[in-house]
């Protein structure tokens, strides 16, 4: 988008003071419009940094550098956002830096029983009419031999309903298997990174050769 975030005080709060440019091209208005009204923030403007770690592309003289490549997120996940720079130095065949962001991961408030993640009941089988008519009726059967109405509170009954009907489900539907990572880093993605690295490595060591003679 060459989106070259300004310092105007009137984009508040969606950008920050510490971006790299003074003012706000063109291209830059439709990028603030757009997290305005999807209610984000460009994270990479909250930040102050030297501009050697703002800037995000170089052209080809060397001579002029730019933020373009901008982070945006959701302003409620903002206070998650603990940084956002750039990364000159990066092995990647780009005029464009590297752009990282660290950012505060919350924990996740999953039940687990006896140590273990609670797996979600598979209810996909109550698609199939049998496995519905089969499950209705298991439960009737145990909701008649142990009615929810015996407790003395609207709490004790309610357990007793969940508990049987968490029996029957367990019983009929079952658990939903685990499902299984996809390794994607095989043994080739890992023999290609160390070619690119190990060319990476030969071209600045000819190139600080290069600059020794000269």
């Amino acid at each position: 988008m060459n989106a070259q975030i300004g310092k105007e005080e009137v984009y508040c709060p969606t950008i920050g003071k510490h971006s790299l440019h003074e003012s706000t091209n063109d291209n830059s208005y439709h990028l603030i419009q757009f997290a305005a009204l999807n209610n984000m923030v460009i994270g990479s403007t909250m930040f102050p940094h030297k501009n050697i770690h703002k800037s995000t592309w170089t052209a080809p003289d060397r001579l002029f550098e730019s933020q373009i490549d901008h982070m945006v997120i959701d302003a409620r996940h903002m206070s998650d956002l603990l940084d956002v720079r750039s990364y000159g130095g990066g092995n990647v065949d780009s005029d464009h830096y590297l752009v990282t962001a660290r950012i505060r991961a919350r924990i996740s408030n999953i039940k687990k029983l006896r140590g273990e993640r609670i797996r979600k009941f598979c209810i996909s089988k109550l698609q199939d009419e049998n496995t519905t008519n089969m499950y209705v009726k298991r439960l009737e059967e145990c909701l008649k031999q142990s009615p929810c109405t015996g407790g003395e509170t609207i709490q004790e009954e309610w357990d007793q309903c969940k508990s049987t009907i968490q029996q029957v489900a367990e019983e009929v539907l079952g658990r939903q298997e685990s499902r299984k990572r996809n390794e994607w880093y095989d043994e080739d993605c890992g023999k290609a990174t160390k070619e690119k690295n190990d060319g990476y490595l030969i071209m600045q060591q000819q190139h600080g050769t290069c600059n020794k003679v000269l």
